[in-house]
């Protein structure tokens, strides 16, 4: 994830997409997931001084979506 918001620049309209599983006694857990891939995520954008440009999310958290919006008004 880092590496493609690393390649972000003003010039152009960038869409990437933040994506992981892990199991549950074997069945896929994206919700699991993506309670621990939230924070990391707004903890990286906080850090960031350029335009991530789109990111899409499953279950996404209003901190989430507000770190996204803060650093593409930056």
């Amino acid at each position: 994830m880092e590496s493609f918001l690393d390649q972000t620049d003003e010039e152009g309209l960038y869409i990437n997409f933040v994506s992981a599983t892990d199991t549950y006694y074997g069945i896929p857990a994206p919700k699991g997931m993506a309670d621990k891939m939230n924070p990391w995520l707004t903890s990286i954008l906080a850090e960031r001084n350029k335009a991530s440009g789109i990111l899409v999310l499953d279950y996404t958290t209003s901190s989430v979506a507000d770190a996204i919006i803060a650093i593409n008004l930056r």
